[in-house]
């Protein structure tokens, strides 16, 4: 095949932007790389016109046929707010203490390494996180000495089902 380029390319679906196609040959002048770059979220959706491109013998080619040529392109990383849990008493003389956290979009790789504790409860603090089943919210228990617990979510833990990293904002805190 020759004469193939990015312009021969048309890219649809609901993504914004300004999409850029480059094209790249594999060298075997039959398999190319299309990369799609510049869009917002949403989906992208590559095909290829008839007479795009010709082979040795002077054939142009005919207009793709595919099934599996539309992509969602997801790059908003979903944020995290963390509560004091319904029904959690404060001040409060009983451990654990739980706070729960709500995803805007469902995420995974949450667990209780993720969960950063401070405030003024002495000795050591520990955090089990529970999925409630949607991968969006989640309850957080903190066993912890009697004093102030506080916890936090960092920026870096969490992925969507679309591998982003989340934003995070900070618990009040709880006695």
């Amino acid at each position: 095949m020759t004469g193939f380029t990015g312009a021969d390319v048309t890219i649809s679906g609901t993504a914004g932007g300004t999409k850029t196609v480059t094209v790249n040959d594999s060298g075997d002048h039959m398999t190319y790389d299309v990369a799609v770059s510049g869009m917002t979220d949403g989906t992208v959706v590559a095909s290829i016109g008839a007479s795009g491109a010709q082979d040795a013998a002077g054939n142009m080619n005919t207009a793709s046929s595919s099934g599996d040529n539309s992509v969602t392109y997801d790059h908003t990383p979903p944020t995290v707010t963390v509560n004091q849990a319904s029904g959690q008493s404060d001040p409060t003389s009983t451990s654990p203490i739980h706070f729960t956290a709500v995803f805007s979009e469902a995420v995974s790789g949450f667990q209780n390494g993720d969960v950063t504790m401070g405030g003024t409860a002495g000795g050591s603090m520990t955090a089990s996180v529970t999925n409630s089943g949607d991968n969006r919210t989640f309850d957080i228990a903190i066993t912890a000495s009697p004093g102030t617990s506080r916890l936090r979510t960092p920026h870096r833990w969490s992925r969507s089902r679309r591998r982003r990293s989340a934003s995070s904002t900070p618990g009040a805190p709880r006695t």
